[in-house]
């Protein structure tokens, strides 16, 4: 549970944010709301620390991650989760807060990615699956099995629905998570790891 004094601080920050009225707050209270409160005020107290950091990187990547109807780019994938990792926010607490943030959004939607990032996605996963003859590439160099072959044949569309933090050392360094959807809503979602696609749900 929260202590008395920060959750009464917090339901001051979401009071007033409800007024519209502007505030400034500490990153730590925010951390520990966000560890042990609702999905609910995760969002508002994201959107309350996206008007009131003075980290203006931190302001960037708040708003991109708010929005889940904008698709993403691969650029901005790219700069994210350098943003999110070791190399990134010296705050690392910022970082936390921002992480935290888009695993929220995470848990109620995904999010979309742009056309151009999904023609080479594709094309990408069909030459990691399949020879140039059609047939189903060896299961040595091949990361797919019949399984994720038929939803590559039919499939619709990627979504963006997570990182993952591929570090052994404790040195943040995440790597995006992609949904492969087929048209009839059968999928299954890879990453990459030490350059090696994997299979991950």
């Amino acid at each position: 549970m929260l202590e008395p004094q920060t959750k009464a601080r917090l339901d001051k920050l979401l009071e007033t944010f409800i007024k519209g009225e502007n505030t400034m707050c500490h990153v730590s209270d925010y951390n520990e709301v966000i560890e042990q409160q609702n999905a609910n005020n995760n969002m508002i107290l994201a959107d309350i620390l996206y008007n009131t950091s003075k980290n203006k990187t931190f302001r960037k990547w708040s708003k991109r991650v708010l929005d889940y109807e904008t698709p993403w780019t691969e650029n901005e994938i790219i700069y994210f989760r350098k943003a999110l990792g070791s190399s990134g926010f010296k705050d690392r607490e910022l970082a936390k807060v921002l992480l935290n943030a888009f695993e929220n959004v995470l848990s109620r939607v995904s999010y979309k990615i742009t056309p151009e990032q999904t023609d080479k996605g594709i094309a990408y996963i069909k030459n990691a699956c399949f020879r140039r003859n059609g047939t189903l590439r060896r299961a040595k160099t091949n990361p797919f099995g019949q399984r994720e072959a038929e939803i590559i044949l039919n499939f619709s569309h990627f979504e963006f629905v997570g990182l993952n933090n591929t570090s052994f050392t404790g040195y943040a360094f995440y790597v995006p998570i992609y949904k492969v959807v087929a048209r009839d809503g059968s999928s299954f979602e890879y990453t990459t790891n030490m350059g090696r696609m994997e299979i991950v749900g």
